[in-house]
C-alpha cells in the first residue's frame, strides 16, 4: 500500500514546497496503489488530519495546536492550488474530509480548485521573489558551461 504512490510524488511532485510535500507524501503512503478487491478506488486519502499533522515539522517538535493547524491548512490549500489532490467532500459530523490524489500529473488549469481572492492582493511574495536566476561566475561563463569537466 502507497510503494507506487510514494515514487509517483517524487517523480512528478518534488517542486512542492516542504510541508505541502510531506502531507501529500503521507497522503500518497496512505492510500492504495491500485483497486482493491472489495472495488474501493486507488490513491483516495481519507485519513484524519492527526495523521497528516504527524508528518510536519512542527507537529513533530510538538509545536502549538493552532500552529499545527494552520500549517496543515496552507500545504492542504497549496496541494489543492497546484493540481496534486482534489477535495472529493467537505468534512462534517462523522464523515472525514476526502482527496483525491492526482500523482501522475498535475491537472490542467481550469480544472483546479481555485483559492478565494485575498483583499489587498497576496501577503506573500511570489516564489523566487522576482529575482532573476544567477546568470554565472565573474568570467561570464554559463553556469554548467561548454567548458569539460576538470
Amino acid at each position: 500500500m502507497g510503494a507506487t504512490n510514494v515514487a509517483l510524488v517524487f517523480t512528478h511532485w518534488a517542486q512542492l514546497g516542504d510541508t505541502a510535500f510531506r502531507v501529500l507524501m503521507r497522503m500518497a503512503l496512505t492510500s492504495l496503489d491500485e483497486p482493491a478487491k472489495d472495488g474501493s478506488p486507488p490513491r483516495i486519502y481519507f485519513g484524519d488530519r492527526e495523521l497528516l499533522a504527524m508528518s510536519l515539522r512542527s507537529g513533530s517538535r510538538g509545536g502549538s495546536k493552532e500552529t499545527v493547524e494552520r500549517e496543515l491548512k496552507r500545504a492542504i490549500a497549496e496541494l489543492v492550488t497546484e493540481g496534486a489532490v482534489e477535495r472529493l467532500n467537505r468534512a462534517r459530523g462523522g464523515v472525514r474530509q476526502s482527496y483525491r490524489l492526482h500523482l501522475f500529473a498535475p491537472l490542467p488549469i481550469d480544472q483546479r480548485e481555485r483559492r478565494p481572492k485575498i483583499e489587498g492582493g497576496s501577503k506573500t511574495p511570489p516564489e523566487g521573489g522576482g529575482k532573476t536566476p544567477p546568470q554565472g561566475g565573474a568570467n561570464g561563463t554559463s553556469r554548467g558551461g561548454q567548458r569539460p569537466p576538470p
